[in-house]
């Protein structure tokens, strides 16, 4: 679709088979992705730090998904990073949601905790609440803890900086 001019890649992305519309970057959407990855920099430095990348996931999920994280953090410089990043390469990763909270909370939990991505949070916009999801297992992530606005989360990657959730949207 995309070599027949049908569609523009970068306003769109692929999972599960569906071929899905982004949300436009100016958004509440585009805000809570400037102000994570703001303070993700801060606190890991620039070099660990993409967002909305393109990456790969288990080769069995490959033929019909090609997810792009909202924000992504790696264990390697960016500068060393192969063009397509590898699941084994991804310490962190986010997705923020405005109309896409079940897309986010459901299908690409599973994509993710099957392709072994330690750590997912989903910013869920309209309640300013971010879903943290840990320790993938057989398909599904076991620990699933939810912070509202007045508390503060921290990374597996960085377990001694906090984040406080009002702070990110």
């Amino acid at each position: 679709m995309e070599r027949a001019g049908m569609i523009k890649p970068e306003s769109y992305e692929m999972i599960e088979g569906e071929i899905l519309l982004k949300p436009p970057r100016h958004s509440p959407h585009g805000r809570a992705i400037a102000y994570l990855s703001a303070a993700l920099r801060h606190h890991l430095g620039v070099d660990f730090v993409l967002t909305e990348t393109t990456i790969d996931v288990r080769p069995e999920d490959h033929p019909t998904s090609d997810p792009e994280p909202d924000v992504i953090v790696v264990n390697i410089p960016l500068g060393e990073l192969p063009l397509l990043i590898q699941p084994a390469q991804i310490r962190f990763l986010a997705e923020v949601s405005n109309s896409t909270l079940d897309l986010d909370l459901e299908v690409k939990s599973k994509l993710y905790a099957r392709s072994g991505i330690p750590e997912y949070w989903v910013l869920d916009i309209a309640k300013k609440e971010v879903h943290v999801h840990r320790k993938p297992l057989r398909g599904d992530y076991k620990s699933i803890t939810t912070y509202a606005g007045d508390e503060s989360v921290s990374l597996l990657a960085a377990p001694d900086e906090t984040f406080p959730v009002s702070e990110l949207f």
